[in-house]
């Protein structure tokens, strides 16, 4: 995350329940990023319908989301969050359509979204002719591979 020319490496909860994208108050005040005041006071409410313990949203902190090769620009409500920087909410994961490896633990940005305005170049493939493939693979079989070696290009 960056503000003003300022780094913060942070973490941030995938949360599909929550209903926008925030930033605990606390982490903001403690690494000087700076919120703007809504012109507006809005409320957010939890699962269970109460008001979050922070009460009404007073303040927004615009910053710059780098996640691996994934940049974007993003303004995030600031409210009390118990235990996390950040929450990425229904908004972000509905406009990024993530694969989520639940096993891994990854994720995966693969959208034309991502790809037009989030990914500053799409990943590259090296490729050969077909016929200096075709000649590098006959050439180069496993059966004439010497011990210890595991690809033959």
């Amino acid at each position: 995350m960056e503000t003003d020319g300022n780094e913060h490496n942070t973490t941030a909860l995938l949360d599909s329940g929550a209903s926008e994208n925030f930033v605990n108050k606390a982490y903001t005040e403690a690494n000087d990023i700076p919120m703007q005041q809504k012109a507006t006071p809005r409320q957010i409410l939890t699962v269970d319908e109460s008001e979050v313990t922070s009460g009404l949203v007073t303040h927004d902190a615009q910053v710059h989301l780098t996640i691996n090769h994934h940049e974007e620009d993003i303004q995030l409500h600031c409210i009390t969050i118990a235990n996390a920087p950040n929450i990425l909410g229904l908004p972000w994961l509905k406009l990024h359509d993530l694969v989520i490896g639940w096993k891994n633990h990854t994720v995966k940005f693969h959208l034309d979204h991502c790809a037009e305005k989030c990914l500053p170049s799409l990943p590259r493939a090296n490729t050969a002719p077909e016929e200096k493939a075709t000649e590098q693979y006959y050439r180069e079989t496993p059966e004439n591979w010497e011990i210890g070696e595991t690809d033959p290009w």
